[in-house]
């Protein structure tokens, strides 16, 4: 399943917001409900996440993935993508042409797969690859590094206007921040590459941050 799978997206955010609670690392946690719109705000706020995320362990253990995702819709933890709201609404519908029905029957085989299948997947990518997500890495260094910004792949960030110059204020602190965590892991050798095409005025801007460097159109 590609990491652009709507499904594959959200179960993989779940299980970060899990790992990252069980491990303490609270600033991760707070990093990761705040891309999903859940702000920190009081005390009873804390309380009411942690217990939601017990919640999610317990089902998580030796329930389906459906059971998971329909935990997480009874609570506000993390709000569900559209996209994914849109396929989980079309999996019970009627009516569907062909490909959307093809669509249904994933959704709905997916559902029933063992939720410890999505904890293995990501405890592979975590421990035996050389990839890790901008929140896997805080606070690492790595002799060498490798940056894909794909923009595409968020809403809440661009690297690509904030290099530009052209984006809201709010978000472009965030991508800058962002930029920031991602690019200053190396201690030795960074490359950065973008997989669209930056838009006007941000080579420029790359030109001045990595002057030592050398910069491929």
């Amino acid at each position: 399943m590609a990491r652009s799978e709507p499904y594959i997206q959200y179960l993989t955010r779940i299980e970060a917001i899990s790992t990252a609670f069980r491990n303490n690392d609270f600033a991760g946690l707070t990093d990761l409900l705040d891309e999903g719109r859940t702000r920190i705000t009081r005390h009873a706020h804390k309380r009411a996440i942690s217990d939601a995320i017990r919640a999610i362990d317990a089902v998580s253990t030796t329930g389906t993935i459906g059971d998971v995702l329909d935990r997480m819709a009874d609570g506000h933890l993390l709000a569900m993508p559209g996209k994914l709201k849109d396929l989980e609404r079309r999996r019970t519908a009627t009516d569907l042409d062909e490909r959307d029905q093809r669509r249904a029957d994933f959704s709905n085989n997916l559902r029933g797969v063992s939720y410890r299948e999505v904890i293995s997947v990501t405890y592979f990518i975590d421990e035996l690859t050389p990839f890790s997500t901008q929140h896997g890495v805080k606070g690492d260094e790595f002799e060498n590094v490798l940056v894909v910004v794909d923009d595409r792949a968020w809403n809440r960030y661009s690297i690509g206007k904030m290099l530009a110059g052209t984006d809201k204020p709010d978000r472009t602190e965030r991508s800058r921040n962002l930029f920031y965590v991602c690019c200053s892991r190396a201690q030795r050798g960074l490359a950065v590459v973008f997989v669209d095409d930056l838009p006007d005025g941000a080579e420029s801007t790359l030109h001045k941050w990595f002057a030592s460097g050398t910069i491929h159109p």
